[in-house]
């Protein structure tokens, strides 16, 4: 553990996935008697960018009551052994763990091959799950990007739901 004897742990994200991690693992070591400082990491200026501006506010003051420390915006540039680096920071966040909740991005293989991609390299599928142009493949959750539903962002939620569609297409 850290100074003091405190657990480090610094999460990097502060969408919605991000703060509800901070939030059980909050909830988890207080439980379990750990004394930790916790850290939440994220690029935009405020919590749970793109929800409602009251979420993000209900957010902020839970944070800050659970003392959750909050670095916004503030960018990671490299996570080391005991430090994340923070973009003009020299002097870094010491954390025993970091945690990772940022969002998706396309696999690699997927975003490298000749299928049908949207601007960010996710592929393109139909409503039926099916890859635009590809009769008989299918590409479901956080990989594929709903060509008629832009809009539907890559979370969890999302992802499960598209499994009684990808069972009746397949």
């Amino acid at each position: 553990s850290g100074c003091g004897g405190a657990l480090r742990v610094a999460v990097v994200g502060a969408g919605v996935a991000g703060l509800e991690l901070a939030f059980c693992l909050e909830a988890r070591l207080r439980a379990g008697g750990v004394r930790a400082e916790l850290h939440l990491v994220g690029d935009a200026a405020e919590l749970a960018p793109g929800q409602p501006p009251g979420l993000a506010r209900r957010a902020r003051r839970e944070a800050l009551r659970r003392g959750i420390e909050l670095h916004l915006p503030a960018r990671v540039v490299a996570v080391e052994k005991d430090c994340v680096r923070l973009e003009g920071d020299e002097e870094g966040l010491a954390c025993d763990l970091v945690v990772w909740a940022t969002g998706a991005a396309p696999p690699p293989l997927l975003a490298a091959s000749e299928l049908p991609h949207d601007a960010r390299g996710f592929v393109r599928v139909e409503d039926t799950l099916a890859v635009v142009g590809a009769l008989g493949l299918f590409a479901a959750g956080d990989c594929a990007a709903l060509d008629a539903h832009p809009w539907v962002p890559r979370a969890g939620v999302y992802a499960v739901r598209e499994g009684k569609v990808l069972d009746a297409n397949l």
